[in-house]
């Protein structure tokens, strides 16, 4: 996904952590800290080339139906574009708590 997206959004929902698409310290390191992160299960915050990061925790309640919606909203038909959200600045896909 790095070599595709500048900034790459990265929802690894699969529970539980032993089943995780990838965890948030590898989506770090293969983005080179560039991935916007959320997982379905809480991963602790990484420190990747002195910067700290902040992995969100994205339930699947939170994600599928606002994707959903947002998507039919916008008439998107493909989901290549870097997502953008009031946290990017922070590398967080949500409010952490």
């Amino acid at each position: 996904m790095a070599a595709a997206a500048p900034r790459p959004v990265i929802f690894a929902l699969s529970n539980p952590t032993s089943k995780a698409e990838c965890t948030a310290q590898q989506a770090y390191e293969w983005s080179k800290g560039k991935a916007v992160f959320a997982s379905g299960t809480q991963f602790p915050p990484v420190t990747y080339k002195g910067a700290r990061f902040a992995p969100g925790f994205a339930n699947n309640a939170f994600i599928f139906p606002g994707m959903a919606l947002g998507a039919l909203a916008a008439g998107s038909h493909a989901r290549t574009a870097p997502a953008t959200s009031l946290n990017t600045f922070r590398r967080v896909m949500f409010p952490t708590s």
